[in-house]
């Protein structure tokens, strides 16, 4: 395979249009009448953002995306501000259930800034999401970051149940993905000096590539502009140095638990994507859908590098031969099974 093709289609609304039509007719008409509140569940660097980021797109902006962790660091930053501090207690006095007073959590804030995240109580955490679901009332929401661990699944269960009390439907939305596929992730990336831009020089190469004679070894040349031709540099994540894939595997292991916690204890709430094939399923698929490997090849006379693609086959977690996809099929999937599950639960009210 010589050439790596993409649906041209990929992030628009002509894509979903035509993928899965009726569904994604169905899913504007829930954005309209019945906006929904999601928790996005799944392993670091899962795409997470990513599928956030495509249906706030072909939703016009209908779809809002609630990082945990961004609301924490503004509320940090607003309690550091002694002219923000008491403007952010009082916003946050009408969702606060806690029993240690606003005020003290504040205080502490104040006193332990560095690790504040950390030490966040639960309950300030749920009235930073309940104050910016009330504040995007009108629109669906994506919370990613929460819960985090197996005693906040019950807690986002009943803020789901106060949820659904005010009319907006609640699910947890699995994305499954295997380490396999996280792992190469992190091991392949590479970053541009200049402009920070990402790649992968395994699944995801810019379009001119060099070879270092004297490293013997491929590298990726930045394809903006402005870099001049700038040569990316590794950059392996957390997964590199003390960082061991043994503790990656650790790691993920303790979001399994969660996600099989949350499949078990709240399966009538409970939607799960894939973002991968069986390779016993390719043919049921377009092609054009699965995340190709790239192999390089240096000529010594010309100088030149020749990138050729294949299927990148990975390992699923159950050790299955699968192959990944592109985000855009995986939003799809998640379109069919969230309309199908909002039209069911407004059938049993």
């Amino acid at each position: 395979m010589s050439d790596q093709k993409q649906d041209s289609t990929y992030g628009t609304k002509a894509f979903y249009e035509k993928r899965v039509p009726e569904h994604f007719s169905r899913f504007h008409e829930h954005l309209d009448n019945n906006p929904f509140v999601l928790f996005f569940l799944a392993k670091k660097n899962a795409g997470k953002g990513t599928y956030s980021k495509i249906l706030n797109k072909v939703s016009d902006g209908k779809v809002v995306h609630l990082g945990v962790g961004d609301l924490v660091r503004a509320a940090e930053k607003r309690a550091l501000d002694e002219n923000e501090r008491q403007s952010l207690i009082d916003d946050l006095k009408v969702y606060y259930k806690g029993e240690i007073p606003i005020e003290e959590v504040v205080e502490k804030f104040v006193e332990e800034a560095g690790d504040l995240s950390a030490l966040l109580p639960t309950e300030m955490v749920m009235a930073l999401i309940e104050k910016e679901v009330e504040y995007n009332k009108n629109k669906a929401i994506i919370i990613d970051g929460f819960p985090r661990s197996l005693d906040q699944i019950n807690i986002a269960n009943r803020m789901q149940d106060d949820f659904e009390a005010k009319g907006k439907p609640s699910a947890f939305v699995e994305i499954d993905c295997p380490d396999d596929v996280l792992l190469q992730r992190q091991m392949y990336r590479v970053t541009c000096p200049e402009c920070q831009t990402p790649r992968n020089t395994k699944v995801l190469a810019t379009e001119n590539v060099g070879y270092d004679q004297g490293e013997e070894e491929f590298y990726l040349v930045c394809d903006n502009d402005t870099c001049d031709n700038i040569r990316m540099k590794p950059k392996y994540g957390k997964v590199g140095g003390e960082y061991t894939i043994e503790t990656f595997k650790k790691d993920q292991q303790q979001t399994k638990d969660l996600l099989q916690k949350v499949h078990e204890d709240h399966p009538h709430r409970h939607i799960r994507v894939h973002n991968h094939i069986s390779v016993s399923e390719v043919g049921n698929h377009d092609e054009a859908d699965f995340t190709l490997e790239t192999d390089y090849e240096f000529d010594s006379e010309t100088k030149q590098v020749t990138k050729r693609f294949k299927p990148w086959v990975i390992k699923d977690d159950d050790g299955i031969d699968v192959l990944s996809r592109w985000p855009d099929p995986v939003v799809a999937d998640l379109m069919k099974e969230l309309t199908e599950w909002l039209d069911k639960s407004l059938e049993n009210k």
